[in-house]
């Protein structure tokens, strides 16, 4: 092929002259040297360099360095296809160049990702999921951003590495969590432009949170029942702390999980389990007492409802007896109004009656005067 020759003065004159062979004279025929170049072969360099051999002219090189003259033999030959192509192929080389380095700025963006997209170092905007396109570096770069959820462990531990805390009682427990976070899919760049490393952030409020919880808390009760409690709180306190942060961070705390369960140490564990065995017990015990209060009590209350109703009904009884009374008592009271004769007459006439009757007397003459049916009283004699 014709750039695989070495030209030689004549060749190189002609070409100056009439670069495309457009003139109307025929090219000359030169014959060939016998010195022409063929295709590098890296193989057969080295043996002719080992061999003493120099190329083109050149004395040989005793450096050895087998790079620098493969890179030397290259720029050679690139150097002749440009004195070949002329003014116009140098220009067509360097748009195509220009066009192969700006494709290399396309790129793709996942669904749980965004793009940060900086030129000369200056924010420049967010690439959104999908194929993007944006200035190849030196000029600009699209830095990928991850904001799907992602977890951070803290508290935990095995053996020596345990992250054992203090108590409020002065004990040490280990209260592994597992911090849910990400990164605010609406604005990448303030996590990408945040101060600092945020994830160091989180995990450093994560465990001020963590501690201050724990240290306002007794053992049993962390291990306990109250572990869903404090990791409820840790997780506002988190929150609380994060945006309390003189720089934003662009992201949010989803949740706040166990990543396992809360213990002591190894070597109190027994202790603790002894402790608790007891307070279950002691939890019977005193659920058993309450039932028992509660049977005891509901009975009191049956009984006292019960004579609560019989008085009621007593009470109701009496009071309809004494308004009966009353009521009679209001009609002879008008019936003498009217006539105080009559009613005073009516009245001796009743008690007699009921003196006979309780006398027990059989006569039932009516000569008989009330004055001695009172003293056959007195006296208990009877006919």
């Amino acid at each position: 092929m014709p750039w695989e020759e070495t030209p030689n003065e004549q060749d190189v004159a002609k070409m100056a002259e009439d670069p495309w062979g457009s003139g109307s004279a025929p090219r000359r025929q030169t014959p060939r040297k016998s010195n022409a170049s063929k295709p590098v072969n890296i193989e057969s360099e080295r043996n002719r360099r080992a061999g003493g051999g120099g190329g083109n002219g050149r004395p040989p090189q005793n450096n050895g360095n087998e790079f620098e003259d493969i890179a030397r033999n290259a720029a050679d030959q690139a150097g002749s296809i440009l004195k070949r192509l002329g003014s116009g192929g140098v220009s067509f080389v360097i748009g195509l160049l220009f066009i192969l380095w700006g494709a290399t700025g396309i790129y793709q963006v996942g669904e749980t990702e965004r793009a940060v997209k900086t030129t000369f170092g200056q924010f420049a905007g967010v690439g959104q999921p999908g194929l993007n396109w944006h200035w190849p570096r030196p000029i600009g770069k699209a830095e990928l951003i991850d904001v799907s959820q992602q977890t951070l462990e803290i508290g935990g531990g095995v053996g020596r590495n345990e992250q054992l805390i203090v108590t409020g009682d002065k004990q040490l427990v280990s209260f592994p969590i597992k911090i849910v976070w990400q990164v605010d899919a609406a604005a990448p760049e303030i996590y990408r432009f945040a101060y600092g490393n945020p994830v160091n952030v989180i995990k450093l409020a994560g465990e001020t949170a963590l501690r201050d919880n724990i240290g306002r808390t007794a053992a049993l009760d962390a291990i306990g029942a109250r572990a869903g409690q404090i990791r409820d709180q840790i997780e506002v306190d988190l929150t609380a702390l994060i945006s309390a942060n003189d720089q934003p961070l662009g992201v949010r705390i989803v949740r706040v999980d166990a990543a396992s369960t809360p213990q002591v140490p190894e070597q109190v564990q027994d202790s603790v389990r002894a402790i608790q065995q007891a307070q279950a017990t002691a939890l019977i015990r005193l659920e058993e007492a309450q039932q028992f209060e509660n049977a005891q009590l509901n009975e009191a209350q049956g009984v006292a409802g019960q004579v609560f109703a019989q008085a009621r009904q007593d009470v109701v009884r009496r009071v309809n007896v004494g308004l009966g009374e009353a009521n009679k008592l209001r009609q002879i009271y008008n019936g003498y109004r009217q006539s105080p004769e009559s009613t005073l007459q009516r009245l001796y006439e009743d008690a007699r009656r009921i003196l006979l009757s309780e006398a027990q007397i059989d006569a039932t003459a009516d000569e008989l005067r009330l004055d001695q049916i009172l003293s056959n009283l007195t006296s208990g004699g009877s006919r």
